[in-house]
């Protein structure tokens, strides 16, 4: 029977390596930044409800929440474009954000359905931004470059 690569899964070509015992972990570093930062706020929650969050409207939750997922967006973005060269401590930095932002979603009064659809439509939004800049920047490019004038 043939094992299933986990690295495949885990690893997005930029990795942080987690050392466990003499077992070498190979983890995305965005994503290792959303899980850190989901279980934080998640631990905070429990100790203190952030009252002042919750008191809010939804439109005003919904704008901290994004405010808090913007930068690992930006940092995504700007690297899928190849406008720059992002770094694991940036990655780790704004995975951080992006999971206590879903966090803060958790903490918001509309139904789970809603927050689940929340989540997918910023997500699908920014990756349809993301691939079709990707291919419009390479197709500039390509006509940019090109010899036939």
């Amino acid at each position: 029977m043939r094992k299933f690569n986990w690295e495949i899964l885990l690893s997005h070509n930029h990795w942080v390596t987690l050392k466990i015992g003499e077992r070498k972990l190979k983890v995305c570093a965005r994503c290792l930044g959303v899980v850190v930062g989901f279980f934080t706020f998640t631990l905070t929650v429990t100790f203190y409800s952030f009252p002042f969050f919750q008191e809010l409207s939804f439109p005003y939750q919904f704008i901290i929440c994004l405010i808090l997922v913007s930068p690992a967006i930006f940092d995504w973005l700007t690297q899928k474009w190849g406008i720059r060269e992002s770094s694991n401590p940036i990655r780790i930095f704004t995975g951080f954000f992006e999971g206590s932002s879903v966090v803060f979603l958790y903490l918001t009064r509309i139904p789970f359905i809603q927050k689940i659809l929340v989540l997918l439509l910023v997500g699908v939004l920014t990756l349809n931004i993301g691939f079709v800049g990707e291919k419009l920047l390479k197709r500039k490019s390509l006509l940019l470059n090109c010899p036939c004038k």
